[in-house]
């Protein structure tokens, strides 16, 4: 049986890249400026390393982005449970760990956005 504190370590994530096109590039090159920007302005060794962007299939630049499945009592003890999209949980076992000290909140639902090609060629 797993152990019951490790659910609260669960998470979703996706790596979004440009696949190498210049304006992706040079956001990710914005981005490693900030943390260094942060890192001079706090005390040596008190910000951590960038974590959020890597290689992607060892040739592209990327940025990582992940989010908890489960908010635990204790940090948020007045929000309310919100039950797992279908496309999320489609089989229910994320429903099934939310048991205890642990639930789905608000802070941990991830919203997606879908750009497409209309029948007029419009993209929406």
């Amino acid at each position: 049986m797993r152990s019951p504190h490790r659910i609260r370590f669960l998470r979703q994530s996706a790596t979004l890249t440009g696949f190498g096109t210049p304006t992706f590039e040079r956001g990710i090159k914005s981005l490693i400026e900030a943390h260094a920007l942060f890192g001079r302005h706090l005390p040596e060794n008190k910000l951590g390393e960038c974590t959020a962007i890597e290689k992607c299939n060892n040739n592209f630049l990327g940025i990582h982005l992940s989010n908890r499945y489960f908010t635990t009592l204790h940090d948020a003890p007045d929000a309310p449970h919100l039950p797992f999209a279908e496309g999320i949980d489609p089989h229910g076992y994320l429903a099934d760990l939310a048991k205890g000290p642990y639930f789905h909140s608000e802070q941990n639902v991830v919203k997606y956005n879908n750009r497409y090609i209309d029948a007029k060629g419009m993209i929406k």
